[in-house]
């Protein structure tokens, strides 16, 4: 990932590619990311439940076809694991659909506003355009909407003194971050 950053006056002037890693770093701060683990963890609960059901009425001494319900076990093994495969793939196939895909994104960000640049596309925000945030490891992710996020990337900063100053801004701007 090519990243360069300067920090001219009081405004800061990012840049990177928007690489399949970039977009899986914001795929994995967004809500949709969430949304997908919890539905592969309520598929799991589900399967567990069943063998305690299972186990349950065997030790009441209740007749169990362990054939027939291994092989439903079974079955609904494979049906979890592809679930599993098919979330894991979204981001990759979200990507694939971007028109930002490998194109360089330029931020400049200062204490009124944030614009945000690629080839062909290009937005100007005020602080008070964005009602929330959250913060990761490996970035920001500010929302204009539920939903709607724009992604910082962490390394796109050059020093620590840089992301201070951005973390100030967005606490100046009472921007609540997640």
């Amino acid at each position: 990932m090519e990243i360069k950053t300067d920090v001219m006056g009081n405004e800061i002037n990012l840049q990177y590619v928007y690489t399949e890693k970039v977009h899986r770093e914001m795929w994995d701060a967004s809500n949709a990311q969430r949304l997908a683990r919890v539905i592969a963890k309520i598929i799991f609960c589900l399967a567990v439940l069943y063998v305690i059901l299972l186990s349950l009425l065997w030790l009441t001494g209740k007749k169990i076809d362990w054939t027939s319900e291994l092989l439903f076990l079974a079955i609904y093994g494979v049906v979890l694991a592809f679930v599993l495969l098919r979330l894991n793939s979204l981001p990759k196939r979200a990507f694939k659909k971007t028109p930002a895909a490998n194109t360089v994104g330029k931020w400049k960000i200062n204490e009124s506003s944030l614009e945000f640049e690629t080839p062909g596309y290009r937005i100007n925000f005020e602080w008070r355009a964005f009602i929330s945030g959250k913060e990761t490891a490996a970035g920001f992710v500010l929302y204009v909407q539920p939903g709607l996020g724009y992604w910082i990337s962490k390394p796109a900063f050059h020093s620590t003194e840089e992301l201070e100053l951005f973390r100030s801004w967005i606490q100046k701007h009472n921007i609540k971050l997640n």
